[in-house]
């Protein structure tokens, strides 16, 4: 596993203006990451840490207007210094091969039109976290190939992407 320093300090999302957000869409990481089907062995935030799930939102959206639903991140959290930090989880996924740039690019662009918040940027990273299982090192390396011209798409699992996060938040 690769080690870094923690230079993320996740901070609560309420102060956060999202389009049609209700209070149930404001989970725990833990719980957040487990409804995206990661492992409880390599789940290690606790539920004090809280994401916005974007999914729900997008849901919701899409019944009310009878419509598909938008492509977007699967959670959003909020971090120090009014940053936003968009994510996609990818645990069951059996193999990184399918993952597009346009379809990365699209769900930026549909979780950017829900926020609302002028006060807050969005970080121009986007992490797509896997299972260690299917991450592998040569596989990292895969799409890190295949995305070359994206730099800001970091693929994690999500012990690593745990690492980038100050422990009391």
């Amino acid at each position: 596993m690769e080690r870094t320093t923690a230079i993320y300090k996740i901070i609560s999302p309420r102060d956060v203006r999202i389009r049609h957000i209700q209070q149930s869409d404001i989970v725990g990481i833990h719980k957040l990451l487990a409804q995206e089907g990661c492992p409880e062995s390599e789940n290690v935030f606790s539920d004090e840490q809280e994401g916005v799930c974007l999914d729900k939102i997008q849901e919701r959206i899409a019944h009310r207007n009878k419509t598909d639903k938008q492509a977007s991140a699967d959670f959003l959290l909020c971090l120090k210094g009014n940053l936003i930090l968009l994510g996609d989880a990818k645990f069951n996924a059996k193999k990184v091969d399918n993952l597009e740039d346009k379809s990365i690019k699209a769900k930026v662009q549909g979780s950017r039109a829900l926020i609302e918040s002028e006060s807050h940027s969005i970080l121009k990273k986007f992490v797509v976290l896997y299972c260690k299982k299917v991450l592998t090192p040569s596989k990292k390396n895969k799409l890190k190939q295949l995305h070359r011209k994206s730099p800001q798409y970091q693929f994690l699992t999500a012990e690593e992407f745990y690492i980038l996060f100050e422990k009391n938040c």
